[in-house]
């Protein structure tokens, strides 16, 4: 990799893999055992990020009729098909945090209710406000107040820029299921698509700083102006801080993935090209 892409991974927090790089062989979500309801079968055939076949527990379903509206109109970065992804995330991943899937798949679902935007100065207490609106839905679609207290809890502190510890093995879930979705690949995909939301509504918004793409000359970084900066703000810090053994490993793969879009991004732009 070049070395000064390498070095803008270092700025950002870390340009390296975690530990760990490979990926943990997947883990079926029905495995092990689940202190809430069994799972019965359920009605097939629905359209949609998330059809009733997909979701693993009954109160699932039932969460998912009322929070499925809210998300309408949503930015590509925080629709449906987020909840979706990190629903599937947190799945896997709450058997090995010792959290109950049920209550990791609800939490998964009701994380992301505020429609705060990414740029608006109120964005860092998201998660509380998700958290606030989450109480009557969870509790519409069957979840008692002991398993909505620590559902709302690990919504709550589950905001990257409040900075907060997780709360309890569930917000260690969630927390890692919604960052491995702000990362790689998709993570890739939803920079752009949030920061074009955001210049759509107004802010003064570039895919990169014309003259320091990179940030090598030593400006400050700005990543509500420049879409290319929020990795070095955000996105290359996220993998060091996963909780669980298999985020660890997956997060490290897709950190890899960031650096070398990065490589080839800065090679494009340089002119660094192959020419015939």
């Amino acid at each position: 990799m070049d070395e000064k892409v390498q070095r803008r991974g270092n700025k950002g927090g870390t340009g390296r893999a975690v530990e760990g790089a490979d990926p943990a062989p997947a883990a079926s979500p029905r495995a092990g055992v689940r202190p809430g309801p069994a799972p019965e079968t359920l009605p097939t055939g629905s359209p949609g990020p998330l059809p009733p076949e997909a979701l693993l527990f009954p109160r699932h379903l039932a969460l998912w009729e009322r929070v499925a509206p809210l998300m309408d109109g949503r930015d590509l970065a925080h629709d449906a098909l987020h909840l979706a992804r990190v629903y599937r995330w947190a799945l896997r991943l709450a058997p090995e945090a010792g959290a109950d899937p049920d209550l990791a798949g609800a939490a998964a679902l009701v994380h992301d209710l505020d429609p705060t935007p990414k740029h608006g100065p109120d964005r860092p207490a998201a998660g509380e406000r998700s958290s606030r609106a989450a109480e009557p839905l969870l509790a519409e679609a069957g979840y008692a107040a002991r398993e909505r207290a620590p559902i709302l809890a690990a919504v709550a502190a589950s905001s990257w820029s409040r900075g907060l510890e997780p709360a309890g093995p569930l917000g260690a879930v969630l927390q890692d299921a919604d960052r491995l979705d702000a990362i790689g690949a998709v993570g890739i995909a939803r920079v752009f698509a949030c920061h074009q939301s955001m210049a759509a509504a107004g802010s003064d918004g570039l895919f990169y700083h014309p003259g320091d793409p990179f940030a090598e000359a030593g400006r400050r970084l700005d990543d509500r102006r420049h879409a290319l900066d929020h990795f070095a703000v955000k996105l290359l810090k996220l993998a060091d801080g996963m909780h669980t053994p298999t985020a660890r490993a997956e997060a490290a793969r897709r950190h890899e993935a960031m650096l070398t879009f990065l490589s080839q991004l800065w090679g494009e732009l340089e002119n660094r090209g192959q020419l015939p």
